[in-house]
């Protein structure tokens, strides 16, 4: 299933990564650490993290590496780009981090966001 918001200005249709299997992103740039990824887009995903420790490394605009990690081989890929926006936030007595990451021009995009891309032709 592919969320797409009416009146969104979002350029690219995201998947919510939980319909399709658990999904998590091994980030190698600024430091190691994992994150859920929550959704994902031909653009860039959105991932949470434990904890807010990491937030003062996790900047905007700072680049970032990393791999997202799947069971479903159509998820998985390697990916850089750089920290869009960056929300800190308390579930349930934790702190959780969340991060918005555009994906650099260059990116090879898995199968499944092979598939969410619009076809050439299509409207905008």
């Amino acid at each position: 299933m592919v969320d797409k918001i009416p009146n969104e200005k979002r350029r690219h249709l995201r998947a919510r990564v939980s319909l399709f299997a658990d999904c998590s992103a091994q980030l190698d740039q600024p430091l190691l650490a994992e994150a859920l990824v929550e959704d994902i887009s031909a653009g860039g995903l959105r991932i949470q993290m434990a904890g807010e420790a990491h937030g003062d490394i996790f900047t905007m605009n700072s680049p970032v590496r990393g791999e997202i990690l799947s069971d479903n081989p159509a998820l998985q890929m390697q990916f850089a780009g750089k920290i869009a926006w960056r929300s800190a936030e308390k579930a349930q007595g934790s702190e959780i981090l969340k991060l918005g990451i555009a994906f650099d021009e260059g990116v090879v995009l898995s199968e499944m966001l092979q598939s969410l891309k619009p076809a050439r032709g299509a409207g905008s």
